[in-house]
């Protein structure tokens, strides 16, 4: 009887189980991330991100930010735990972090750091971005510093002027792929 079920269960039908384990279907590929400054958006766009869950932060790097006796520079979309404060300790703001999902996000520019500094105008949190508009005078891709952390593995990468600002969360620094203008970078997340 037994021998009879065993000869019933195997037809014609190939194992499908072990045919979908030898197919060849590649290795993964890493995901892309190419940020875009355009003129009415700041544009995340990540590519190969299934599977992942991304949160998208950026903050000001520059010299004369960080010389700044006022204000210092503006961290406040750093997606960290702590707010920013500015150094007099007149202003608090954040922190801020941006959702950007699998496939990335636009931000709206704000009206600049100064008014959200002083609390105007200034939508976070997957809206809209503290900075401005860049201008043919003045690019941010020597002055910013950006971070993007997945959410389900806790993983993040950090690139930018500045990465090491992020180096208390162990961020990997992901290489450029393609400088493609001033203001359109791409890098492959390792």
């Amino acid at each position: 009887m037994i021998w009879a079920l065993l000869f019933a269960c195997n037809g014609d039908k190939g194992d499908t189980a072990l045919d979908t384990a030898n197919a060849d279907t590649g290795p993964t590929p890493n995901p892309l991330a190419n940020v875009d400054w355009l003129e009415d958006q700041l544009v995340l766009n990540i590519q190969h991100g299934e599977g992942y869950d991304f949160t998208f932060g950026i903050i000001e790097s520059t010299d004369s930010c960080e010389q700044d006796n006022t204000y210092g520079c503006w961290t406040a979309e750093n997606c960290g735990e702590d707010a920013w404060s500015s150094i007099n300790g007149l202003f608090t703001r954040g922190p801020y972090c941006h959702p950007a999902g699998d496939t990335g996000l636009s931000l709206d520019y704000g009206e600049g750091l100064m008014n959200a500094i002083n609390g105007s105008t200034f939508v976070a949190n997957g809206q809209q971005t503290a900075f401005p508009a860049p201008t043919v005078e003045e690019s941010y891709e020597f002055k910013v510093t950006y971070i993007l952390i997945d959410r389900i593995s806790q993983d993040c990468w950090a690139w930018g002027v500045d990465p090491f600002y992020f180096a208390d969360q162990n961020c990997k620094y992901p290489v450029p792929t393609s400088l493609e203008t001033p203001s359109r970078l791409r890098f492959e997340l390792r």
